[in-house]
């Protein structure tokens, strides 16, 4: 079926050709009902009477519709018009990777960027059991805020768990059409894999393949695999390897390792999860983007005096040196880092951070810093001037949360007792403003109005106080749980926040940072993933995501963005459940809280009574808590960051170890193996979990992880505990530890490093 340029299919209304493929034809289409763009799908004329394809057809709506990812292309509905099947998806504007290798390699932060974003998209189909079986930088598209949409899953195919295979041979090939010859395959011969071309059953690694195809070709500019027939690349895809010293110098040894597994012939020995792609790939660019460091001091105490430029002190006590570094006034700004660890709690000082979002704030001239801690009886406000010593506290904030300076430095907003109150930063003139119920940020606008999110929504109240009015709703149509953590933008008429999805948390692909009309309540969404948004002048906004720092060009003015967002700052302290501590202020400081220094990337080694020892592999993880199961065949290990972490189970009666992994989401950690060996607990959050898992030969094989009980943990961190020889019962460290220390780190002229990191007009 040929569509025209105006003809109308129901309400949709055809623009013009948009492509032509092995599985269809697509259509640019607007939507008159919705205005708005989508592509429209339909089978070739050829096939349209083909009652196989008819029904790959259908089986494509069905596996699209299962995926629900911001690197996926959104299928909208599945039509008919006239008997025939007609696919209504996403409208992607941009070029297509294909495209943009035309013009050549891609820079390695461009081309990590754009990377771990189809890792992300692919990890989310295989979760669900889909493969895509004709990945290709043609199925690939930018968009034009530079998010990577993976498109055509026409190929895809729900993978067998259950042992059940396509079946053998070239009559079970992908695809097979009644006007080609037998064993025909569909789908590009430079990026498939070797059991693909050989009409073999398939499995997700064959992603893995096409991906470390495309990767291969990004770096180096060629194809892994050429030749002038398709006969001749499948030849040398069966028979050759690639050409790594084709990859640049600059190649990170990561990276290339990653390659080789992603290109592994033997689909046994290759890559089994791209979600271990997308660690590498995202541990290769937050070192290539890491930030400079230039001065950086663990300090109890800080000094700090302006005079005819800027000088850096730092008063010790205690026979302690004294040191001081100054610039002149002519010299060009750079940033400076320095770092405060806060004591544990104590009857004279206690410097405990709590848990909510926004626990510190930093004044717009960025001379103060206010931040929560938790006194011997209640929460409470310090605040720490950039040119004294010690910190004060703010007396009448007692129950304190989510500090938030005024825009002119002179208030400081806080929420205590479900009111939002303001206060002077000596504790003078405490005045409550209103109701808070659920409350979840606040941000004092240029007009002297506060913007706060509520149980409802956003509200709006006088900074002189009185009856809040609710603003702008959560659009429970679309989804919305939560419109939350509000910043007011320079026209006093727009806000950012971050909107939670029904069923999400923070740090769920569900939740989106939005920028909100207070007007008219019309959305644009700035970034498919993050939360906390603050807008700084050099044109970005700056946001958290799984505990590091993204940055992103935004045009205040057009409320668009320009560029993909960034990786800025590594470490910075997070709640899995509710956002990321950090403030910027107007003239360039930057303020954060630092995670704690846990789990940092290693290797696994072995290790004898004699002391020899080897790496088990060249991989570097965060690995944490190995646990060799009681025969010594299997080791457990948690693996990821302190919050964010999964549980693997290393096969090591093969060689090389065999590698699976346990769980996919949460924060998983502290594995032990009972007696026996027949099961394994770990911690997930607060719960204990327990699974069953059996090895045979090269194949690990596990039952469905069982939530024993929940309520294990008091806050959800890790702790130690052993299982007794019967199973019956727990023995617990419990929840007496002395807490970790807690660290600012204060990062002056920023903003130069912060342009310099992702150019705003990028």
């Amino acid at each position: 079926m040929s569509l025209e340029a105006g003809q109308r299919l129901g309400h949709y209304e055809i623009v013009g050709l948009g492509g032509v493929g092995g599985m269809g034809e697509l259509y640019k289409a607007k939507d008159t009902k919705l205005r708005r763009d989508v592509a429209i799908k339909t089978l070739p004329q050829a096939f349209a009477e083909d009652r196989e394809r008819l029904a790959r057809f259908a089986r494509e709506a069905k596996l699209l519709a299962s995926l629900n990812h911001p690197n996926i292309a959104t299928l909208y509905g599945l039509e008919d018009h006239d008997g025939q099947p007609i696919l209504v998806m996403e409208w992607v504007e941009g070029e297509t990777l294909e495209a943009r290798l035309s013009r050549g390699p891609l820079p390695l932060d461009e081309l990590l960027a754009l990377f771990e974003q189809m890792a992300k998209g692919l990890e989310a189909a295989h979760e669900k059991s889909v493969i895509h079986r004709d990945l290709k930088p043609a199925n690939v598209k930018i968009a034009e805020d530079g998010t990577v949409k993976i498109l055509d899953f026409g190929l895809a195919r729900l993978a067998e768990t259950d042992g059940d295979k396509w079946g053998q041979g070239a009559s079970q090939s992908p695809t097979l059409t009644k006007d080609t010859a037998l064993g025909a395959i569909l789908g590009t011969a430079s990026y498939m894999s070797p059991e693909q071309a050989k009409g073999q059953s398939v499995d997700r690694r064959t992603d893995i393949w096409a991906f470390g195809s495309c990767l291969y070709e990004a770096l180096s500019g060629v194809k892994a695999f050429q030749g002038e027939t398709f006969a001749d690349v499948l030849a040398k895809t069966l028979e050759r390897e690639p050409d790594f010293e084709a990859l640049p110098t600059s190649t990170p040894a990561s990276i290339r390792l990653l390659l080789q597994r992603c290109l592994e012939k033997d689909p046994k020995q290759r890559l089994r999860d791209i979600g271990d792609a997308r660690l590498e790939i995202r541990d290769a660019f937050s070192r290539s983007a890491s930030p400079t460091t230039i001065a950086e001091s663990r300090k109890a105490a800080l000094s700090f005096g302006v005079a005819g430029g800027l000088a850096l002190g730092f008063a010790m006590v205690g026979g302690l040196e004294v040191w001081r570094l100054t610039r002149s006034p002519h010299e060009a700004p750079h940033p400076t880092r320095l770092t405060l660890e806060l004591p544990n709690i104590a009857p004279s000082d206690a410097a405990i951070f709590g848990f909510s979002l926004f626990e510190l704030d930093i004044s717009p001239d960025g001379r103060q810093i206010a931040y929560v801690v938790q006194g011997e009886r209640a929460r409470e406000l310090r605040l720490r001037s950039l040119d004294e010593i010690s910190p004060k506290p703010i007396p009448n904030t007692e129950g304190a949360s989510a500090p938030f300076f005024s825009s002119d430095g002179q208030w400081i907003g806080f929420h205590a007792d479900g009111k939002i109150r303001r206060v002077a930063p000596d504790g003078s003139q405490l005045l409550s403003l209103c109701e808070a119920p659920g409350f979840a940020g606040a941000s004092w606008g240029p007009d002297d109005t506060i913007i706060f999110a509520g149980k409802e929504g956003l509200y709006h109240v006088a900074a002189r106080g009185g009856a809040a009015s609710l603003v702008v709703a959560p659009n429970s149509a679309d989804g919305e749980a939560l419109l939350g953590w509000p910043r007011v933008l320079p026209d006093a008429k727009h806000v950012l926040a971050t909107v939670l999805m029904e069923g999400s948390i923070v740090d769920d692909p569900r939740a989106r940072i939005v920028v909100v009309s207070l007007e008219t309540g019309e959305r644009r969404i700035v970034t498919e993933a993050g939360s906390n948004p603050r807008y700084v002048p050099t044109g970005h906004v700056v946001f958290g995501w799984g505990g590091d720092l993204y940055a992103v060009g935004f045009d205040v003015e057009r409320l668009t963005t320009r560029g993909t967002p960034l990786p800025v700052v590594q470490g910075v302290r997070s709640d899995p459940f509710i956002g990321t501590d950090f403030a910027v202020s107007d003239e360039g400081s930057l303020v954060y809280a630092r995670a704690p220094a846990l789990g940092s990337p290693a290797s696994l080694h072995w290790a004898d009574r004699q002391g020899r020892r080897g790496p088990f592999g060249e991989e570097l993880r965060r690995f944490r808590f190995p646990r060799l199961s009681p025969d010594g065949r299997l080791l457990a290990v948690a693996i990821g960051a302190p919050g964010r972490s999964d549980i693997w189970v290393y096969d090591l009666n093969v060689e090389p170890p065999v590698a699976r992994r346990l769980t996919s989401e949460g924060n998983n950690s502290v594995p032990v193996w009972t007696p026996d060996g027949r099961e394994l607990y770990f911690t997930n959050a607060g719960n204990m979990m327990a699974v069953a898992t059996v090895a045979r030969g090269r194949e690990l094989s596990f039952g469905t992880p069982q939530a024993l009980f929940d309520g294990f943990l008091q806050g959800g961190g890790p702790r130690s505990y052993d299982v007794a020889p019967d199973g019956r019962f727990l023995v617990v460290v419990g929840d007496t530890e002395v807490p970790p220390r807690d660290e600012l780190v204060i990062v002056l002229d920023w903003f130069e490093e912060l342009e310099r990191q992702v150019p705003s007009g990028s």
